[in-house]
């Protein structure tokens, strides 16, 4: 799993989108997605694929009680806050405009085009054998929160004669109570979601981080467009669409992290020298090792470090 990394890739086929035409990165997702996403909330109506994208959304990260409202913290657009809520928002809104699941979309426009042919944001019988020991912060073996109910979904999908795949947020909000009950029903324990879900080799996320620094699937204005700041952190750090900015006296980088309960991966990469490192580790302290090896390969040392 690489977590967060996810977010990148889906935000990179978000992108086809917008140059096809079937999406307009600032109009509001509620003309994708009718209705109220936030009850009781006006502001939310306004919130873009632009806003998503950069963290703008004003939506909180994510929720884990069963009683926990969708809220806004400001007005969308006005600030940074990182939220993989509202990366699910304009996941369902992808949903809506193309009838497709998010892994069979993400199939289509990134994995098998890209040659990606061991990603998936779902789990695959692979992984099974392929899958490394992971640890806690004690570095005692840890155990992996999404296989267990993976063989129940399958079963539904075999029951419902419609593949995982192909499920739309209805589908994973009707099967989830009957597969899992340690946790409410809630995006952030989907097993298929675009912020989080992604399941990878370094090689096959090596070649989607080549295509962004090389042979780029999008329009040239919409990649420099994705690379270019669309909300602030600070001085030195700021957010494009769907991926991480830095700009210190070395050059202009993107990059991401991503985490979970014994994981942490993490990538930097400057477009204009051809160079990227990528690095994934099977530890809840890995963010320390990812550290470690950037430095050493980079002989230099980023902001991002210390903002995580």
């Amino acid at each position: 799993p690489v977590g967060s990394l996810g977010k990148p890739v889906f935000g990179y086929a978000v992108l086809q989108l917008k140059d096809k035409g079937l999406l307009d990165l600032d109009r509001p997702l509620i003309d994708y997605l009718p209705g109220d996403y936030v009850p009781n909330e006006p502001r939310a109506k306004t919130i873009t694929a632009r806003h998503v994208l950069s963290h703008s959304s004003g939506l909180q990260n994510w929720r884990f009680q069963a009683n926990q409202p969708l809220q806004l913290a400001f007005n969308p657009g006005e600030r940074f806050s990182y939220s993989g809520e509202g990366i699910y928002y304009l996941q369902r809104a992808v949903q809506k405009i193309t009838g497709q699941g998010v892994e069979q979309f993400m199939r289509e426009k990134v994995f098998e085009p890209f040659g990606m042919k061991h990603s998936s944001y779902f789990w695959l019988p692979e992984y099974d054998k392929n899958l490394v020991t992971s640890h806690n912060r004690d570095g005692q073996v840890a155990q992996y929160f999404t296989t267990p109910h993976i063989p129940r979904m399958l079963e539904l999908a075999t029951k419902w004669n419609k593949p995982v795949e192909k499920w739309l947020h209805e589908d994973f909000e009707r099967a989830f109570p009957l597969i899992e009950t340690r946790v409410p029903t809630l995006p952030t324990f989907f097993a298929i979601n675009s912020a989080g879900s992604l399941q990878a080799t370094i090689n096959d996320y090596a070649q989607f981080l080549i295509r962004v620094m090389d042979k780029s699937s999008l329009k040239d204005g919409t990649l420099k467009e994705m690379l270019t700041t669309q909300s602030r952190i600070n001085s030195a750090l700021s957010w494009g669409l769907g991926i991480g900015l830095e700009t210190n006296k070395n050059g202009s980088y993107f990059w991401h992290w991503g985490e979970g309960i014994s994981y942490r991966t993490f990538f930097i990469c400057n477009r204009a020298k051809k160079w990227g490192i990528v690095v994934f580790t099977n530890a809840r302290n890995g963010q320390k090792i990812c550290e470690r090896i950037i430095r050493e390969a980079a002989k230099q040392d980023f902001a991002s470090f210390l903002w995580l």
